[in-house]
């Protein structure tokens, strides 16, 4: 639903959609904590109205991206971390806690480079009928 309308942007508001609903551990689970959802996406000239029902969608190309980059990229980094520092000759604490350091460093990269990223990916607005 929109919530806000300016010349050039407008702001929307949905409830994100999964899996959830029947699951018995839904209270728990971090990914149920904020179903409520709140995004800027630049229009092409296309008018909206306040209340107005809309889609949000996002090329399937663009969902791939944003997968590897938030789970897949980590992992990888995190595997390989985690079997190079065993062939040193670290003990398992060293070894964790590094792995650890070198995971935030990836996702504090990704928070200064928000900016960019914001550019590369494109939601698209199509009005319900």
């Amino acid at each position: 639903m929109i919530e806000e309308v300016s010349d050039e942007k407008v702001s929307v508001s949905f409830t994100k959609s999964s899996a959830c609903g029947d699951c018995h551990a839904q209270a728990i689970c971090a990914s149920f904590v904020t179903p409520e959802r709140k995004i800027v996406i630049e229009t092409t000239g296309e008018k909206f109205r306040l209340g107005e029902e809309v889609e949000v969608l996002l090329k399937r190309s663009m969902g791939l991206k944003a997968t590897l980059i938030a789970y897949l990229f980590p992992f990888i980094l995190m595997l390989t971390a985690l079997i190079a520092s065993t062939s040193l000759p670290i003990n398992e604490l060293t070894t964790g806690l590094s792995v650890i350091v070198l995971i935030s460093l990836y996702f504090i990269c990704l928070y200064i480079f928000r900016d960019r990223l914001k550019k590369q990916f494109h939601f698209i607005l199509r009005k319900n009928l």
